[in-house]
């Protein structure tokens, strides 16, 4: 049997037990207003040795603000406490300990009022616990929620522009090739072709707004290919200055050593562009603006990219400048599209929506730095190419149109019965089916996104009923994954929505050439 432990055991055991507590374990007298008692985890927290402590007043390892919140809150319960209310004996706040070195540190302090034989309220005891872990990983916690919802968020408005331009294409496609058609057939003199070029101008740049939507949605495929970062901002550099103006002056920082990236030329360069101009007009009274490429290592735990990307090499593309900042309402909602801080007419909002873009398609990633007032920094991170892409064979093809949209199928028609072919016209699956059955074709024209009939099964049925018959996309969203998934079932080219008549017939000649 067990023999209970005497006095001197029972103290011995609580020293030891005290003493060996990770948290911070002190007694104050209240009638003296020190403390009586801090054991070795809080002299570790505050920085303090306890003869300290011990001689000096309580508040001594407090910030101001703790030290005054704790003792307006101690006073009302040692009067409830001593009324009889038990309720006010155990309490928990979040403070502050000031350390002795100034650092401040963030903690949980759990007070219990200890009365004596009268009921007056003679002690109390304090277990304060260090909260930088914690503090740390709920904010961790919080901005990877607030990156999940931004990134639902961004999607959900891609989903939307991606919609939008599909049915505006096919709008724009009609618009653009009957004007195209008319001015085709008007001779020089005719007081007409002035109003139908503005019509085709207008058409042009609201095919470039399109394009611009579709690269936000990540809708617009990108012929990507192992790119030398350094060389793109050298051919660029210059037009980069120009852009940036007279008041401005655009530096070129470039890591020698670097690998190739799998991108685009052409849409890294806009990206590059983008970003000058978005640091000119950043900066009203000209500066420096820093264009910086290096390598970087993203461990598991990149600060930075909190996830948004695999661990792995990346090349960095960054550019500095040295404007006006911004706080961080404005840096949370930099990349949606049609978000601007720029005077109503001076910008439509899109050229960071669709850097935005860009980057995302490539697998990298984007993040600002920036402080109100002392500039901003764009971080690129993009993915280190394996290999070069593999180069693709001749395109081959051969006539039925199939798209949902009435006008499209009619200006498809008329440009290729006036070149001389013949054409079949279908609106979707079961049209298509039943016209490949009944009359045999060289060449199927498709739009790739239609009701009951999307994406790849369209050209995976195409191929199993016409195996001869070549494939051509025609889409206002084509997606790269799905273009390269088209391509393994055999479609052999891509036409982007709205089409020129030009552009059209020019894709069907080389289709129907002989195949070797």
């Amino acid at each position: 049997m067990t023999r209970p432990l005497d006095l001197k055991a029972q103290n011995a055991l609580c020293r030891t037990l005290l003493e060996a507590a990770n948290d911070a374990i002190w007694v104050i007298d209240l009638a003296a207003g020190r403390g009586v008692y801090i054991n070795p985890s809080g002299e570790r927290l505050t920085g303090y040795t306890s003869d300290e402590i011990l001689s000096c007043d309580w508040r001594l390892p407090l910030t101001p603000e703790s030290g005054a919140r704790i003792a307006a809150g101690l006073s009302e319960r040692i009067a409830a406490f001593e009324s009889g209310n038990e309720s006010a004996r155990v309490r928990t706040d979040q403070i502050e300990v000031l350390r002795k070195d100034g650092a401040v540190v963030p903690v949980e302090v759990v007070t219990t009022l200890v009365g004596d034989e009268s009921g007056r309220a003679c002690q109390v005891v304090g277990v304060t616990r260090d909260m930088t872990e914690r503090k740390r990983a709920d904010a961790e916690r919080e901005a990877l929620q607030l990156q999940l919802l931004h990134a639902q968020k961004m999607e959900s408005v891609g989903r939307l522009a991606g919609g939008v331009a599909h049915d505006f294409n096919n709008l724009l496609t009609v618009i653009s090739g009957y004007g195209a058609m008319a001015m085709s057939m008007l001779p020089d003199s005719d007081p007409a072709r002035p109003a139908i070029e503005e019509i085709l101008k207008a058409g042009e740049r609201a095919g470039a707004l399109v394009r611009q939507l579709l690269v936000f949605s990540r809708e617009q495929a990108l012929a990507p290919e192992a790119l030398d970062l350094n060389a793109v901002v050298g051919e660029v550099e210059l037009m980069a200055n120009r852009l940036a103006g007279a008041e401005s002056r655009v530096v070129a920082r470039l890591d020698p050593s670097l690998p190739a990236v799998l991108a685009n030329r052409d849409q890294i360069g806009r990206v590059i562009m983008n970003l000058v101009a978005n640091a000119r007009d950043a900066t009203p009274r000209g500066g420096q603006i820093t264009i910086e490429t290096r390598l970087r290592d993203l461990g598991e735990a990149c600060p930075v990219c909190l996830g948004a990307t695999r661990p792995g090499f990346y090349v960095e593309l960054a550019v500095h400048d040295e404007g006006t900042g911004m706080d961080e309402q404005v840096r949370q909602r930099l990349f949606e599209p049609f978000f601007t801080t720029k005077e109503a007419g001076t910008g439509a909002g899109l050229g960071l929506a669709v850097v935005h873009g860009i980057v995302s398609q490539c697998g990298g990633h984007i993040d600002v730095e920036s402080v109100k007032g002392k500039g901003a920094s764009f971080r690129i991170c993009l993915p280190v190419a394996a290999a070069a892409r593999e180069p693709q064979g001749p395109p081959a093809a051969r006539i039925l149109v199939i798209d949902d949209e009435k006008g499209v199928r009619r200006f498809l028609r008329a440009v290729l019965e006036g070149a001389g072919y013949g054409v079949l016209e279908a609106d979707g699956g079961e049209q298509a089916l039943r016209a490949l059955r009944e009359s045999p074709v060289e060449l199927v024209i498709t739009d790739l996104v239609m009701p009951g009939w999307r994406g790849v099964e369209i050209v995976h049925t195409l191929r199993r009923e016409a195996p001869s018959a070549g494939v051509i996309v025609l889409s206002g969203t084509i997606e790269a994954s799905h273009l390269r998934e088209a391509g393994a079932l055999g479609a052999l080219a891509a036409l982007a929505k709205p089409v020129s008549p030009g552009v059209l017939l020019a894709e069907v000649r080389t289709a129907l050439q002989p195949r070797a």
